[in-house]
């Protein structure tokens, strides 16, 4: 969130058409960026309160629910190890996506030998393939097959 504390929009006074200054009574500016009651436009203490609340339950949420991928890797280090003289990998119906990554980096770097690992990946949209394109070059992968699934 502090990478966006600069945007137009989570400043503490923004600008009409007209050119007239006005508080900033957004929601997301008051619960992340507004450091105090006196720093922002709260109208009441007890919309400070809610705002304040509703942030915690929101966050407590994401942390809840958050994937711990390194603790998880750290946890199963056993496991990541065994597949040390692993040559085949099947990824069916993943995506791929980057909450993954450091799963499969974990994978290739347990591996004596990463680059001989022959790589099956299923595909259904051209979409699949490109994110397949971008995992290849990522992970150096030389030997890859595909399946397609449509």
């Amino acid at each position: 969130m502090h990478k966006n504390r600069n945007r137009k929009r989570y400043r503490i006074n923004l600008k009409d058409k007209k050119g007239n200054f006005f508080g900033n009574y957004k929601l997301c500016y008051l619960a992340y960026f507004a450091d105090s009651l006196d720093d922002a436009n709260w109208v009441t203490e007890s919309r400070y309160n809610a705002i304040l609340d509703v942030k915690a339950r929101i966050e407590a949420y994401y942390q809840q629910n958050f994937k711990d991928s390194t603790g998880i890797i750290a946890n199963n280090r056993d496991f990541f190890l065994s597949l040390r003289d692993i040559g085949e990998i099947r990824v069916l119906g993943h995506s791929l996506g980057e909450v993954d990554q450091s799963y499969y980096k974990a994978i290739v770097e347990a591996n004596k030998d990463s680059k001989q690992i022959e790589w099956t990946f299923s595909w259904y949209s051209d979409d699949d393939k490109k994110r397949i394109a971008k995992f290849k070059e990522q992970f150096g992968l030389k030997k890859v097959n595909y399946i397609h699934m449509g």
